[in-house]
């Protein structure tokens, strides 16, 4: 019986719910997958699981329920224990343009979901999840775990580089001279911007750490010339003499909510 004011529940709403309260498994299954390189293995069309599970010396029957809870939701296709890939797990291979296998990775690092689970300590202290877990902010911790470092940039980087082409072509940086890119990461908006702008200069001004991840992109995009990478703390100072300074996102695991 309904009191009054309430009005019959939506099944299609339970199932809704369900599905996002359980999320967590699926980011799970998703860096598994993700970690394992099995979208790459599937290359060059589908494969049993026997075969999947000797390459990446895994358990195959608990490589099979992951697999097949992934296909269930459209990453991945099975076909009598045979999996292939789909328009969604092709973004999981490593080559693929757009590629999102190195966020997905980093979504499912023990430092990134353990630190969102601190959440709830967030809101009521207003302290970060991070912070409250690890015993120190993020890029303290990156600097004593270089692997995370680079997991972590380079998942940021594949979930934000196709938003590049639309800072380019929203904003005219044809008449500045020097652009700071402020905590730029590795540097793909600064090189994107400088390749549209063949007359303007780049700084690219992150965490001494990120010398080594950010030189790769430049040296490629051939903007060794033109951009410098200079190293810093943000939250202290930024360099002087730009004519404009961009800052795409501050993003940080388990710090979003307390800042």
């Amino acid at each position: 019986m309904l009191h009054d004011g309430e009005t019959a529940r939506d099944p299609s709403d339970s199932d809704a719910m369900l599905r996002m309260i359980a999320g967590f498994w699926l980011t799970q299954a998703i860096y598994v997958a993700a970690k394992l390189g099995i979208a790459d293995l599937l290359e060059d069309g589908p494969k049993p699981i026997a075969v999947l599970a000797s390459r990446t010396q895994t358990h195959e029957r608990s490589l099979y329920r992951v697999l097949r809870t992934l296909a269930s939701v459209g990453v991945f296709v099975e076909d009598k224990g045979r999996f292939d890939l789909t328009p969604m797990a092709m973004q999981l291979r490593r080559d693929a343009v757009g590629s999102l296998r190195p966020y997905a990775i980093m979504m499912g690092e023990q430092w990134a979901w353990r630190s969102l689970g601190g959440m709830l300590h967030s809101v009521r202290t207003g302290q970060s999840g991070f912070e409250h877990i690890f015993g120190k902010p993020p890029f303290d911790y990156y600097k004593d775990h270089p692997d995370a470092a680079r997991i972590a940039t380079e998942g940021v980087t594949s979930r934000s580089a196709p938003e590049n082409d639309a800072v380019v072509s929203a904003y005219d940086f044809g008449n500045l001279k020097t652009i700071v890119d402020v905590g730029g990461g590795q540097g793909t908006l600064i090189a994107r911007i400088l390749g549209a702008n063949p007359t303007a200069r780049g700084l690219l001004f992150d965490m001494p750490h990120m010398a080594g991840l950010a030189r790769p992109v430049l040296v490629q995009a051939g903007l060794t010339h033109r951009c410098e990478f200079q190293d810093g703390n943000f939250f202290a100072s930024v360099p002087s003499g730009g004519d404009v300074y961009i800052m795409k996102k501050y993003f940080t695991i388990g710090t979003t909510i307390a800042h």
